[in-house]
C-alpha cells in the first residue's frame, strides 16, 4: 500500500512519484495540473453575440439588457423547441429580468440618495454658517 508524505508518494518498489494534482475550480475534481477534462470539450461560443464566455458570471451583453431579455421571452412564444426546454428558458429569463429590474432600482435609489446629499450640502452653503448659541429673537 502506498504511503503519502508531503506531496510525495512512496511506492513499494521505492519509486518516488511527485503528486502535482490540484482541486480544479472549473470541473470541481482532483486531477494533475494541465489535464482538466473540460479541455477536451472545446470552446463554445455564445449564439447571441458570437463570443466565448468563460466563468459563471453573466458577461454576455445581451443578457445584461432588459430590452434584449424581453425580446428573448417574446421569441420563446413562437419557438418550436420541446416544451420542457421552453419552460426552462422562460423560467431562467424571467428570473434574469427580475434581477435586472432590481439592480436598476437599486442604482436609481443610490443616485437619488447621492443627489439628496449633494442638494443638502448646497443648501447649507447657500444658507451660510450656523451661528452657534446666537438666536434671532
Amino acid at each position: 500500500m502506498p504511503s503519502t508524505d508531503g506531496g510525495f508518494m512512496q511506492h513499494p518498489q521505492n519509486a518516488i512519484i511527485i503528486d502535482n494534482g490540484v482541486n480544479c475550480v472549473a470541473c470541481r475534481s482532483y486531477h494533475p495540473v494541465g489535464s482538466c477534462p473540460l479541455k477536451l470539450a472545446g470552446v463554445e461560443t455564445c449564439n447571441l453575440c458570437g463570443m466565448a464566455h468563460f466563468g459563471s458570471a453573466r458577461v454576455c451583453p445581451h443578457i445584461q439588457s432588459e430590452t434584449q431579455v424581453r425580446q428573448m421571452l417574446e421569441a420563446l412564444k413562437h419557438s418550436n423547441e420541446p416544451e420542457h426546454i421552453i419552460y426552462a428558458a422562460k423560467k431562467y429569463l424571467k428570473g434574469l429580468k427580475g434581477s435586472l429590474v432590481q439592480i436598476k432600482k437599486q442604482k436609481e435609489a443610490r443616485s437619488f440618495a447621492a443627489r439628496e446629499v449633494q442638494m443638502g450640502a448646497q443648501y447649507q452653503r447657500a444658507r451660510g454658517p450656523l451661528l452657534g448659541g446666537v438666536g434671532w429673537d
